[in-house]
């Protein structure tokens, strides 16, 4: 009876302390969140430059100030050669397009808060423009010397088509103006020599 009762007394001790030990544990274990809070993280990362980089460690991608201070986000390809920028000029929007030998052969951004996009030949030679000026639709030709040879676009909400010589002297004008068809032929001076008439 005796050795009963000393069993019994040390299983109900040895209960109480590994109830003790349980119950500690369980006030003590941290939960998920605190476990998470007690990581390295940072809410912001600051830095002057980042690069992406291939799996051969070339640069595929950059993130920067440009010479001017203003945000530059450039893509380059495989063999190095930059071919896509968006970043902001004077404060405003600009995506730059490159072909393989890095000439800029696009750009789309806005001018004054006006969109713009421009499109480049050779040589980096504007070959066309289309946007808005003063509000107005408008898109532009130049010729291989980058010379205007024609504008189409409207003035004052009317249609007009100009065209131009190589000297950039307008020799054509088409469209209406006051409601009213318009149509001009000018002499290298601009002069007009020929003008249809409205009967």
């Amino acid at each position: 009876m005796k050795r009963f009762l000393e069993k019994l007394i040390l299983a109900i001790v040895c209960g109480a302390s590994m109830g003790t030990v349980v119950l500690l544990g369980l006030r003590w274990a941290p939960t998920p969140a605190a476990a998470e809070g007690n990581a390295t993280t940072a809410a912001v990362i600051r830095a002057r430059c980042f690069e992406l980089i291939n799996d051969k460690g070339g640069v595929i991608g950059r993130l920067a100030p440009d010479a001017k201070g203003e945000p530059q986000l450039s893509l380059f390809d495989a063999a190095g050669g930059q071919r896509g920028t968006f970043c902001t000029v004077n404060g405003e929007p600009c995506l730059l397009l490159f072909d393989a030998t890095g000439e800029v052969r696009g750009a789309f951004g806005t001018v004054n808060s006006e969109p713009r996009l421009y499109l480049y030949g050779a040589s980096a030679k504007r070959r066309g423009v289309f946007g808005t000026f003063n509000g107005e639709p408008q898109l532009t030709l130049y010729d291989a010397t980058a010379q205007r040879r024609g504008v189409f676009g409207t003035a004052n909400g009317e249609p007009q088509l100009a065209l131009y010589d190589a000297a950039a002297n307008r020799r054509g004008i088409f469209g209406t103006q006051s409601g009213e068809p318009l149509m001009e032929l000018r002499d290298a001076a601009e002069q007009v020599i020929w003008r249809a008439s409205k009967d």
